[in-house]
């Protein structure tokens, strides 16, 4: 809520609508009407997406509307996401191990 009064005072908040790749926004990730709070809606894979720019829109309910865009950058990092897998005996010895 902003110090405005009445109508001026409700802000809503949404995505500004985009294409990621062949993706719209909206399937990555969600934001709150009333408060603003961003949501992922599924994990964020690093391999597909390194970085996720999008832009939030702001506006109140005065007339007329007042409102402004905020771009926010989303860093997708890597975790190691692979089961350890065993080295045949073979590539150890040749290794010297």
């Amino acid at each position: 809520m902003d110090a405005d009064a009445q109508e001026n005072a409700l802000v809503s908040y949404s995505l500004v609508e985009r294409r990621v790749g062949e993706r719209s926004l909206s399937s990555f990730v969600s934001v709150h009407a009333e408060s603003g709070k961003v949501f992922a809606l599924q994990p964020l894979d690093h391999e597909e997406l390194e970085l996720l720019q999008f832009q939030v829109s702001a506006r109140d309910a005065g007339v007329p509307s007042l409102g402004s865009n905020v771009t926010l950058q989303v860093l997708c990092w890597t975790r190691n996401d692979n089961a350890p897998r065993c080295c045949p005996m073979e590539l150890l010895e040749l290794a010297g191990q």
